[in-house]
């Protein structure tokens, strides 16, 4: 933020440091980050005190991603317990988003729409599939606007 002080005229100059909610490397090896307003930015300098979630981008990156997509980031975080991933993926060019669990779990989660409802339906599954049934498993939620989640057991 830049301003001008109302009776000094002196100039003020507030920065901040972005705070990244995803990481994700380019093909030539550089590494971009992702803030809450789903800027994509470079930061040389980087150190953080937490963890930064990885993220895998598929097709050509914008200068920001859909605030649907930072919003599933942000709420699997929330959801770490239930939906603690090994690293999401984002097909740009087809608009559909995945995610790989360290159990070898994969919820394919298809358009990068309703993100925040598909993530809270995919914690229930999997809280129920970790009491009921054994081995990984693949969530399919294609047909999710007819309230339609496809489960099956990965071999």
């Amino acid at each position: 933020d830049v301003s001008r002080g109302l009776f000094s005229g002196a100039l003020k100059i507030k920065v901040q440091r972005r705070t990244p909610v995803a990481k994700f490397v380019l093909s030539g090896g550089a590494v971009r980050y992702i803030d809450s307003d789903s800027t994509v930015y470079t930061d040389d300098s980087a150190v953080f005190e937490n963890p930064v979630p990885f993220v895998e981008l598929e097709g050509t990156v914008p200068e920001k991603l859909s605030g649907e997509f930072v919003e599933l980031v942000q709420n699997t975080l929330r959801l770490e317990k239930e939906l603690s991933f090994a690293f999401l993926r984002f097909n740009l060019t087809k608009d559909e988003v995945s995610m790989h669990m360290p159990d070898g779990t994969v919820i394919e989660f298809g358009p990068a729409r309703q993100l925040k409802e598909k993530s809270r339906r995919a914690a229930q599954i999997i809280d129920w599939c970790r009491r009921n049934e054994k081995g990984p498993q693949r969530m399919d939620f294609r047909f999710f606007e007819n309230g339609q989640v496809f489960l099956t057991q990965i071999d």
